[in-house]
């Protein structure tokens, strides 16, 4: 417990150097691409099209949907998007940094949690969006519903810091993780509720076999509630907010017992 204690300590002491890692991480994103934040935006739009036609048009598939179902899709894939971004360029963070990680005495935790802090600004404009088309098509967002916004922001943030927390450090130890991150990330999608509502396992699957889906997946239950707030604008169920408070604590505490195993002998191995 201690040692939990002073590593929250040392991450507060530093939040000005990942501040000053934000803003270069946004700066530096901007200047790469000349419509700067909002490709961060695009590519979900992007992806919109593609799954609308295939699910709905090609396939039609679509069902346990109430409401537009591009709406639908967008809500999705705009967490989706904060995720993987996190867990790849969070998990490349301490091996794209070597350099400096090498040649300075530096919190190494801070580059991860940078990215998804700079990852965060951009879905935060993006949901936003989302909210003001939800409301432009009547559904129903504006509650008291949505108070529950903030305290699941902090949640969804340390449970995806933790996650490229971890991620960083394999990364140093398995080079490979870098390449097959992404072609994980792009099959654990469909098995996400991106295209399809979370509500469709309570139809398919036993009770017992959807409780384990959601302990194995945290990131399912997750975009289910955002989904909850920005488009259906209902009230988070109790025993979700259990599952999603217990997953966001045991990924924050294995996190931090990572690093603390790990930390020295990480700048020996980049």
């Amino acid at each position: 417990m201690r040692m939990l204690k002073t590593r929250m300590l040392g991450i507060w002491n530093r939040r000005s150097l990942i501040g000053n890692l934000v803003q270069a991480e946004l700066r530096s994103g901007v200047a790469r691409r000349k419509f700067g934040l909002f490709w961060w935006l695009l590519d979900p739009i992007l992806l919109l099209g593609i799954y609308w036609v295939l699910v709905v048009v090609v396939l039609d598939v679509r069902r346990n949907v109430d409401g537009p179902y591009p709406l639908f899709l967008f809500s999705g894939l705009l967490f989706w998007k904060w995720f993987s971004t996190s867990i790849i360029r969070g998990g490349s963070s301490l091996v794209g940094r070597a350099n400096l990680i090498k040649s300075i005495s530096v919190t190494k935790v801070a580059f991860p949690i940078s990215i998804v802090v700079a990852s965060c600004i951009p879905w935060m404009l993006g949901t936003l969006i989302l909210s003001g088309l939800s409301m432009a098509f009547g559904r129903p967002i504006l509650s008291l519903n949505m108070v529950q916004s903030l305290p699941l922001l902090f949640v969804s943030f340390v449970t995806l810091a933790s996650g490229a927390i971890i991620m960083s450090v394999a990364t140093v130890y398995f080079r490979d993780l870098a390449g097959l991150t992404p072609h994980v990330l792009r099959a654990g999608y469909y098995l996400s509720p991106g295209l399809w509502s979370l509500e469709l396992l309570s139809e398919r699957l036993p009770d017992v076999a959807r409780t384990v889906y959601l302990w194995l997946n945290p990131v399912a239950l997750l975009m289910s509630c955002w989904r909850r707030i920005t488009f259906s604008g209902a009230a988070i169920r109790l025993e979700d907010w259990g599952i999603v408070c217990a997953q966001c604590l045991i990924l924050f505490v294995s996190s931090l017992l990572v690093f603390d195993r790990y930390d020295q002998d990480v700048a020996r191995h980049l």
